[in-house]
């Protein structure tokens, strides 16, 4: 946690390109977001391990307070693109557990209605306001999947905080 009571958080869009965006303030920002490729060339037998390492290794360097993913419900095109899904989920989870970090997702739909006010739109739609948002510096989907998720989920915080603001508030009204 910062100095100024802002929590870290980072949005992932899990998968071989993993999309990332992070914040210490209450803003998603295209400078703090990107794609991390888990594959490494030099990994010709596509090892597992080597892939969920990957992941963490930055996911550590970033030493996030929250992280929230995208929590994929839908059947997937692949049994391999489901089979690493879960692992990375995984990882985060286990991650998170073992470094007391807050853990959140929100579904595919759930981002999608933030994005384009659609639970139904393509992917690419998505992708085409978070550059009319954020502007052309968003190169790929996994990155413009992850400032939603970012978005959102600031969204939802300032919420969250809101609401209690307004109990602490009737609180301090209340007689006695």
């Amino acid at each position: 946690m910062n100095f100024d009571g802002s929590r870290r958080v980072l949005a992932l869009d899990l998968g071989k390109e993993t999309g990332w965006a992070w914040t210490d303030d209450h803003e998603a920002h295209v400078e703090q977001s990107g794609t991390w490729n888990l594959h490494s060339a030099m990994d010709s037998k596509d090892d597992p391990h080597a892939r969920v390492s990957r992941l963490i290794t930055w996911i550590t360097k970033i030493n996030p307070d929250d992280i929230v993913y995208e929590r994929v419900t839908q059947k997937h095109l692949g049994t391999k693109a489901a089979e690493w899904y879960g692992r990375y989920s995984e990882a985060i989870e286990t991650l998170c557990d073992e470094r007391h970090i807050a853990c959140f997702s929100f579904s595919v739909e759930e981002i999608k209605e933030h994005a384009i006010g659609n639970r139904k739109g393509a992917k690419m739609h998505s992708h085409y306001a978070a550059i009319k948002k954020w502007g052309d510096r968003v190169q790929v989907d996994h990155q413009s999947d992850a400032l939603w998720i970012l978005d959102l989920y600031k969204r939802t915080q300032r919420s969250v905080d809101a609401e209690q603001d307004e109990k602490r508030r009737d609180r301090a009204t209340e007689p006695g």
